[in-house]
């Protein structure tokens, strides 16, 4: 009965330095993955939006380059039918927008719908005091924005795929001679989607990390029961012999 005391008490004083090092150890490993793995989904999350945003300004630069020769003619301000040239141009302008189609809007500094690239329905309504869900005067929004040099506004808006309003983000600028701003945007869902993606990838990953490091800990922990083991038993024999 005392050999296997002392036996225990050897082996427990060996192992449970080692147990409790290796569970700490493990346990702030997997904290730190977390923790990276975290920064990196939002990282991936702020690098997308802002690429997204880069992209609405250079689809606008792009729409205005194609009606520029329009835009620049004198006298262009007051002719309807160069302005409706250019309205025809616009209308035509589509880019991805996570599957669905991107395309350009514009509005007069009061309100009112002067191309619009899905649906033309909207032509000539005044939507000054349109609000979306949440509140915003949309129009009035983009148009404060495009007066202040171009900028960014989010609203919601009826997605064509679903029938649903859905998040968007808007970007518009200023045609100063024509007095209209010019528009477009992207939907925030299909950036979310990207993200939630990019999230279920890490979290995959994280999980197989977790798998794995707690299969080698328990895996050296044998191995080092096993060592133990071996050692305390050379060390018991003698005394039991002595005895």
């Amino acid at each position: 009965m005392n050999t296997l005391t002392i036996q225990a008490r050897v082996l427990l004083l060996a192992l449970v330095p080692v147990i409790v090092l290796t569970a700490l150890l493990t346990t702030y490993n997997l904290n730190q993955a977390r923790d990276i793995g975290g920064q990196a989904v939002s990282s991936f999350s702020e690098d997308m939006e802002a690429s997204k945003r880069q992209e609405l300004r250079n689809y606008l630069a792009l729409a205005k380059t194609s009606i520029q020769h329009l835009y620049q003619q004198p006298g262009s301000a007051n002719g309807p039918e160069i302005r409706q040239q250019a309205w025809d141009i616009l209308r035509q302008l589509r880019f991805d927008d996570s599957g669905s189609a991107g395309y350009i809007f514009a509005y007069d500094t009061q309100g009112v719908n002067v191309m619009h690239g899905v649906n033309p329905a909207l032509e000539g309504k005044n939507l000054w005091d349109f609000q979306d869900p949440n509140g915003t005067y949309l129009i009035r929004e983009l148009v404060k924005a495009a007066r202040n040099g171009g900028g960014y506004v989010p609203y919601g808006w009826k997605h064509p795929d679903t029938g649903e309003v859905a998040p968007k983000l808007g970007y518009a600028e200023l045609l100063p001679e024509w007095g209209v701003m010019i528009g477009t945007g992207f939907w925030v869902d299909g950036l979310e989607a990207q993200v939630a993606s990019m999230d279920e990838r890490v979290g995959s990953s994280l999980n197989d990390a977790i798998i794995g490091s707690v299969t080698t800990s328990l895996i050296a922990l044998a191995i080092i029961v096993f060592l133990a083991l071996l050692v305390v038993r050379g060390i018991i024999r003698p005394l039991k012999s002595a005895v």
